[in-house]
């Protein structure tokens, strides 16, 4: 079995572009690559303030990519109508070669 065998789920990767001109800036987000062999790695937790109900629930999960595929901080996973927030990419393997990339993501609980 391939590493590419165990990329079971499929998701779109979304990147931003800022506009500056007007009074405040506004971020929009695009597409740029869909229907990504992906894997999700829901061993995730979740982090939030239970003395305050206005904080929402943010979820922290990874996704596993192939070595090829093209993944960057600030850009967006959107998966099963959730919308991830790439924080961190690892590319994953030994000193002689990167076997995948990790994307370790956060989601705030309720967004879409």
């Amino acid at each position: 079995m391939s590493f590419d065998d165990l990329l079971r789920d499929r998701c779109t990767i979304q990147s931003h572009t800022v506009d500056s001109s007007g009074m405040t800036d506004t971020e929009t987000f695009a597409d740029t690559a869909t229907d990504v062999p992906c894997r999700k790695l829901t061993r995730s937790s979740a982090s939030f303030n239970p003395n305050k109900a206005q904080y929402g629930t943010v979820i922290r999960t990874r996704f596993a990519f192939t070595a090829s595929q093209s993944i960057a901080i600030r850009q967006r996973i959107v998966q099963a109508g959730r919308t991830y927030d790439v924080v961190d990419v690892i590319p994953a393997g030994d000193a002689t070669e990167i076997r995948h990339t990790v994307a370790v993501c956060e989601a705030v609980a309720g967004d879409v």
